[in-house]
């Protein structure tokens, strides 16, 4: 017979007492010289959310992170109210995930799969269809989200397998779900249009209160490079490392692909992959244009939420038929909302905020403690430091809670150095995002290792191999190429 106590989630509700008692109770124990009464609150609110984020979810330890904050009387409820839901990456956010939904719906994410994949240089070449196939998957996670592009490639791929003979557990198509995990990432990481980055570019602003900034055209010069590097590292450790055998794809003619080779896109095609570019070039252009222009002054006003509230407001705007071309409340009320991360928002700016605010002496401590430690190091050997230990911690910890939690402190320790932490958290932002190499990493991390067409020990081999050798070439020569090259340029 069941008890009503074998009904309880004692895990569950042990996990929730210690994230409560961070958030209201860990404020009253007597606070550790020099911190005041003020910051012992804060700091236990940070814990609490942190614990909270990593072992029970997101949703509500956001919103008591909120009421808890209030009650330090640090700031008003409307305040940080405004600081959560009205963040401006917040508001981001919620919309970019709106485009999303309204790229895959209009199809434009599996046209340019095939696309690719229909291209006459591919018969006969099997490194050209591999090297394609990934980029496919790369350019898809740029414009959209690491899952469809993923999951769009990987469905493709299972069909090209079968066709020409290979099966589940093979090397190949094992090596290749990898490789389009790995591909959808870096595409993820390479624009600074998506969550981690998003989050990490409004905490820099947000602790250096607008003194330090990122634009579109710096992140993207910085991060492609360095995404594709990633990416071109896999497909040589395939082919000379691990010497994958692709005899069979060598059996693809022409004729596999080649009816979507002249298929014409559709209106709604069209107009989505038009979308998408319009929004790319709109948020790119005011790095690149004449700064005495009119229009990049306005274009520099909008920033990148502005941007996308220009493409929805000619979206819904214009219409096919006597409908609009995106119908807003159709897709955002579709369910496929990533309300999580947004709500995760909401808590982690406010706290991000209360953490260095002066009065509340958090990181006075930190920079007191760090600077004889920072002292010693130069502005480069700081950013390849933090880069490699950043990377490493991610592999260990969702790259989402850890740039919530650690780049408000990095930033904080990037200004004691005398260090540009603009440049710093541009190279923080792919750290984070180079998340493949446990399930633990991140969402998409743990997507890739419950696909059944690679065993879990060969996606391990080859995953901690990659990161191994690219964090290796990475730190000796990408990373301080590019620090080096940034330096000169400002």
């Amino acid at each position: 017979m069941t008890t009503a106590a074998n009904t309880y989630d004692w895990k569950y509700i042990v996990k929730s007492a210690i994230c409560i008692f961070f958030m209201f109770g860990f404020g009253y124990l007597p606070p550790f010289p020099p911190l005041e009464p003020i910051g012992m609150h804060v700091l236990g609110i940070f814990i609490g959310l942190l614990y909270a984020w990593i072992s029970i979810g997101f949703i509500w330890p956001s919103f008591l992170s909120i009421i808890a904050l209030n009650l330090t009387g640090l700031e008003s409820m409307n305040k940080i109210i405004a600081g959560g839901f009205g963040n401006n990456i917040t508001v981001f956010v919620f919309l970019m995930l709106v485009l999303v939904i309204y790229l895959e719906k209009a199809g434009i994410c599996e046209r340019i799969a095939y696309w690719f994949l229909s291209r006459k240089i591919i018969v006969g070449r099997p490194w050209t269809l591999i090297t394609l196939f990934l980029l496919s998957s790369y350019v898809m996670a740029m414009l959209t989200y690491s899952y469809p592009a993923m999951l769009i490639p990987w469905t493709i791929l299972y069909t090209v397998c079968k066709d020409v003979g290979y099966k589940k557990g093979d090397t190949f198509p094992a090596f290749m779900v990898l490789g389009i995990g790995v591909a959808a990432q870096m595409g993820f990481t390479a624009l600074p249009i998506k969550s981690h980055s998003l989050l990490s570019l409004g905490i820099l602003e947000s602790v250096t209160h607008g003194e330090y900034s990122i634009n579109f055209f710096e992140y993207a010069a910085i991060n492609i490079p360095i995404t594709l590097v990633v990416l071109i590292i896999y497909i040589l450790m395939m082919r000379f490392v691990f010497k994958v055998n692709v005899d069979l794809l060598y059996e693809i003619t022409e004729e596999k692909f080649s009816s979507y080779r002249n298929q014409k896109l559709t209106l709604q095609e069209k107009i989505a992959f038009l979308s998408i570019i319009f929004f790319i070039s709109i948020m790119a252009l005011p790095s690149i244009m004449p700064q005495e222009w009119l229009i990049t002054s306005i274009l520099r006003k909008f920033g990148m939420t502005g941007c996308l509230v220009v493409v929805f407001g000619l979206l819904t705007l214009f219409r096919i038929g006597k409908k609009p071309i995106l119908d807003f409340s159709d897709i955002a009320n579709n369910g496929k909302i990533g309300w999580e991360v947004i709500i995760m928002y909401t808590g982690c700016m406010p706290v991000s905020s209360a953490m260095s605010n002066p009065d509340v002496g958090i990181t006075n401590i930190i920079v007191q403690y760090c600077m004889p430690v920072l002292s010693h190091l130069s502005s480069f050997e700081f950013i390849i430091i933090t880069f490699v230990v950043m990377t490493l911690l991610t592999q260990l910890m969702h790259n989402l809670v850890l740039a919530a939690v650690v780049t408000p402190l990095i930033v904080q320790f990037a200004l004691a150095a005398g260090c540009d932490p603009a440049l710093l958290v541009i190279i923080l932002c792919f750290a984070y995002g180079f998340s493949t190499t446990t399930p633990a990493a991140s969402a998409a991390s743990s997507l890739i290792f419950l696909n059944d067409w690679s065993p879990t020990r060969t996606s391990y081999k080859v995953l901690i191999s990659h990161f191994a050798v690219s964090m290796v070439i990475l730190s000796v020569a990408v990373v301080p190429l590019v620090c080096i090259i940034f330096m000169k340029l400002q």
